[in-house]
């Protein structure tokens, strides 16, 4: 059985798109061809000077403080600091890199796989030190990704688009059966196109064979992202998804009311 890892950056993700992240959908993507989490951490900023005065952030932060730990990560607290600046003015600073580079450093030594989620570049380097011990290390983040540590990692995962894991409410559209995707082959003659997306998560994720496709036609879709399309680019769009076929003999769901995310 492999043994994985899961370390998150949560002040980068929840300030980078992924605030509300499911935490349990997190766990069962890590684990998904039946691994052992061995390491769970995550990292989180706490304002100890607020939270003496505002008892709403105080009691709210240690509510999901507890639920975190009630899916069975370790959460890590990180104290807010606060600067003053050259004019006399303060700015609160919180890092979790050095705390969490260290444990990673220090925690996986028998661990087949990594799960970071974060966005910073600064972390490139303890990938590729993970890396040189034999350990695989995926990278999930939502935006502002660095290019760097995308391309140092085994393999990077766009939050948005694991099923489930993304806050609902940050996608935006109404209705069932919401999903993000990448839009592609739009052919401009039957103005129709495909949409490639995970319906769930797959165990061997990324494969080619693991993607689902959508059908679409140009009128369900808005027009940026058309443009987007034709100019040879694959955006990233959020849909509803009609389980319907387009018409009969093709048995494609279609997408539905496609917006750029």
């Amino acid at each position: 059985m492999k043994r994985v890892g899961i370390f998150v950056d949560g002040s980068n993700i929840q300030s980078n798109g992924g605030f509300g992240m499911d935490y349990n959908v997190l766990r069962n993507l890590a684990t998904r061809d039946g691994a052992m989490p061995v390491r769970m951490n995550t990292y989180i900023a706490f304002d100890t000077r607020r939270a003496e005065q505002d008892t709403i952030y105080r009691d709210k932060n240690r509510g999901y403080h507890e639920a975190l730990r009630r899916t069975g990560f370790k959460v890590v607290i990180k104290a807010v600091k606060w600067q003053r600046d050259d004019e006399g003015n303060e700015h609160p600073k919180s890092n979790a890199d050095l705390d969490m580079a260290v444990d990673m450093l220090l925690q996986t030594q028998k661990l087949d796989r990594v799960l970071l989620c974060t966005g910073d570049g600064d972390m490139a380097k303890v990938v590729g030190a993970l890396q040189d011990r034999g350990i695989r290390v995926d990278v999930l983040g939502f935006n502002n990704v660095s290019r760097e540590l995308r391309e140092t990692a085994d393999q990077y995962i766009d939050g948005f688009m694991v099923p489930g894991l993304p806050n609902p409410e940050q996608l935006n559209l109404g209705g069932n059966n919401v999903f993000v995707g990448v839009a592609h082959s739009f052919d401009a003659e039957r103005e129709t196109g495909r949409i490639s997306f995970m319906r769930q998560i797959p165990e061997h994720i990324w494969e080619t064979d693991q993607w689902q496709v959508a059908h679409f036609f140009a009128n369900r879709a808005n027009d940026d992202v058309i443009e987007a399309i034709e100019s040879r680019r694959h955006p990233r769009v959020v849909f509803n998804l009609d389980e319907r076929p387009l018409e009969e003999g093709k048995p494609l769901p279609a997408a539905q009311n496609i917006q750029i995310f």
